[in-house]
């Protein structure tokens, strides 16, 4: 997640098959959100397209560990992220 003057963008490692940089891992954009909160509900949802599950159990377990991870992410990061009235929205299962 990298983050310009107007979009929150989620990003995806990529490695360079050619040129001088070739071989080094960077970063592709692959979506724009205008906040925090819907990027990571973005990147949850694209995470939930490209899930293998084959059971609603595995998706589900799936979903879970992906909460806790995000959640893990911003209270270690942004402790007050989830307190605040839009971040909160997110996190307010927990």
């Amino acid at each position: 997640m990298t983050s310009d003057a107007n979009n929150v963008i989620l990003n995806e490692p990529y490695i360079v098959q050619s040129g001088k940089d070739e071989g080094k891992v960077k970063l592709r954009a692959y979506a724009f959100y205008p906040t925090v909160p819907l990027a990571v509900q973005g990147f949850l949802d694209q995470n939930m397209r490209e899930s293998s599950a084959r059971s609603l159990k595995t998706l589900c377990a799936q979903y879970t560990a992906l909460i806790e991870g995000v959640t893990k992410l911003f209270d270690g990061l942004l402790p007050e992220c989830s307190q605040c009235p839009q971040c909160g929205e997110l996190f307010k299962d927990k």
